[in-house]
């Protein structure tokens, strides 16, 4: 129980905790901002390439041997909208999710705080 008596170390441990948490957060945050210009730039690089594999595909009508060349271009475009969407399923909403959930504990800090101060003021009128 010691361990969370209200003493100067147990606030300065919850101090320090909190100091790491801000830095953890601001790093988590260029992280998601890397991770969108990512997959932005995914996007983008899929959809000039499905649009240079479609004309290829058109040109390979004339000339056979460049048909291929499109088929392959388009499946590889497909294979990086597939990429892109596990970034955003896998790395980029989750993070975002951890970023709302201490968002969420920053709330009910500062709740707990101003309810502790009610308290302090209630007790203290209480024993006037």
């Amino acid at each position: 129980m010691e361990d969370f008596d209200d003493t100067p170390v147990f606030r300065e441990r919850v101090s320090h905790l909190e100091q790491q948490a801000k830095l953890l957060k601001g790093e988590i945050k260029g992280l998601i901002a890397q991770l969108k210009s990512y997959t932005q730039a995914g996007v983008e690089y899929g959809e000039h390439g499905r649009a240079f594999a479609e004309k290829t595909l058109q040109f390979g009508r004339v000339i056979p041997a460049i048909e291929g060349i499109g088929h392959t271009l388009k499946g590889l475009h497909n294979l990086v909208n597939t990429v892109n969407a596990q970034v955003t399923a896998r790395l980029t909403e989750p993070l975002e999710a951890l970023l709302a959930d201490v968002k969420q504990l920053k709330v009910m800090k500062n709740a707990l705080e101003h309810s502790e101060d009610d308290h302090y003021v209630w007790l203290s009128k209480s024993l006037q």
